[in-house]
């Protein structure tokens, strides 16, 4: 019996090197978002390539490929330049961005009511009492506020309605972190971590009875006020700090 001897596998042309979970885009992306969020790139602001890839240590590629990314979103405008301008917070965007999350989010509560086991409560719950016991105008607050809100629906989400979560809350948390202080001075001064479990629990509570109706009610509640109250705060987080001379 003739045996037949099983060619060699060919080699690569060239050699790769090993690369980390995140690539360079990402990491530069990551780190463009937050000076979104911080407000270090302003909105409005103008600001050359060339200088954030020397600030970031890289080449200007990463740096145009991720900006790339957040021109697609509509928070960055590329020119021809090598220069890009952060776009401007604007109230009715605010409001759009509200009601399309309204709508993602009530639609993937009635899901979730379908598929909450007895253990997603108490972790949903250790993430309201965790965040809500920081100072909320510090980042991990922010991103503790965030996860709340994924874990409440996170049995009813889809990847594609996590990739548009993710798109609509980077422009929801630009407005508030820009309207935080003028949102407490709305607020009466109260104690903001306080209001912040007073305004959650009630979604908690919600979930908890599996009622769709309720939970959507609630959510649809929770999100319109909060819409009302930053869209009321911008004018004021916008003009900037009143200074007095004597």
């Amino acid at each position: 019996m003739a045996t037949t001897s099983r060619a060699p596998a060919a080699s690569l042309p060239m050699s790769v090197r090993p690369v980390g979970a995140q690539s360079t885009v990402d990491q530069v992306a990551s780190e463009i978002r937050r000076a979104f969020l911080a407000g270090a790139l302003a909105p409005g602001q103008a600001f050359s390539m060339a200088e954030l890839s020397e600030q970031l240590a890289v080449s200007h590629i990463p740096v145009r490929e991720a900006l790339r990314r957040f021109e697609a979103q509509g928070l960055v405008t590329l020119r021809p330049s090598r220069s890009a301008v952060v776009a401007p917070i604007d109230a009715d965007d605010v409001e759009d961005v509200y009601r399309l999350w309204i709508l993602v989010c009530t639609d993937a509560a009635a899901r979730a009511c379908v598929h909450y086991r007895d253990g997603d409560f108490a972790r949903i719950e250790a993430t309201l009492d965790a965040f809500t016991a920081l100072p909320q105008d510090s980042d991990e607050a922010f991103e503790g506020h965030h996860e709340f809100h994924l874990e409440l629906l996170r049995p009813g989400l889809t990847d594609w309605d996590l990739r548009v979560l993710d798109m609509l809350w980077l422009v929801i948390e630009r407005a508030v972190r820009l309207a935080f202080r003028a949102i407490v001075d709305l607020d009466g001064g109260e104690d903001p971590g306080r209001r912040a479990y007073a305004e959650h629990k009630p979604l908690l509570d919600a979930a908890r009875g599996r009622d769709v109706a309720r939970l959507q009610r609630e959510l649809r509640h929770h999100h319109e006020s909060h819409m009302t109250l930053v869209i009321a705060a911008l004018p004021q987080a916008l003009a900037g700090p009143v200074t007095t001379t004597q």
